[in-house]
């Protein structure tokens, strides 16, 4: 666990910025569980994010403009507890008269060329049954792609980033 853990953390480190953009959010109990992982930035890829079979208490996971790509959700898909998946963009903006944090992250660059999540790394969530939400606003999706929701027993709520039409 402490090897995954400090591989995410290691991979949030924006260069000329203090610590990690990786955030970690633990569950009360004895032990504390790991329930909630945010990575961020284009160094979060697939090798990192494989770390997270040894977190396997985790109910949430958040990937913000990563550099993970379709293979590199399968690990993900194999968390027994996983309740949400967010593949979301950074928010890019800047309040005059406000200091860090604003919770957003101007100095991210932004790259057009990224991995993009598709119908293609969504296919092993379909054995994930305890998955409830859904949040896809920084996935390359056809509205087509979402008859894959269909047999997602326990999927309430979805965000997606193209609109859905009568298809």
């Amino acid at each position: 666990m402490k090897a995954a853990v400090t591989a995410l953390h290691d991979a949030g480190v924006v260069q000329g910025r203090r610590g990690s953009l990786t955030f970690f959010r633990w569950a009360t109990g004895t032990p504390p569980r790991l329930a909630h992982l945010g990575a961020w930035g284009p160094k979060v890829d697939n090798a990192a994010l494989a770390g997270v079979a040894a977190l396997p208490d985790l109910e949430h996971v958040s990937l913000y403009e990563t550099g993970v790509d379709d293979a590199g959700l399968a690990p993900v898909a194999k968390l027994p507890k996983l309740r949400a998946l967010a593949v979301t963009p950074v928010v890019r903006y800047e309040k005059p008269g406000f200091g860090p944090p604003q919770w957003s992250y101007p100095f991210l660059t932004e790259r057009a060329d990224r991995p993009r999540i598709t119908v293609a790394g969504l296919r092993p969530f379909a054995a994930a049954q305890g998955l409830e939400s859904l949040d896809l606003l920084d996935a390359r999706l056809v509205p087509a792609d979402l008859a894959i929701l269909a047999g997602w027993p326990k999927l309430g709520a979805v965000a997606l980033p193209t609109p859905v039409d009568a298809e």
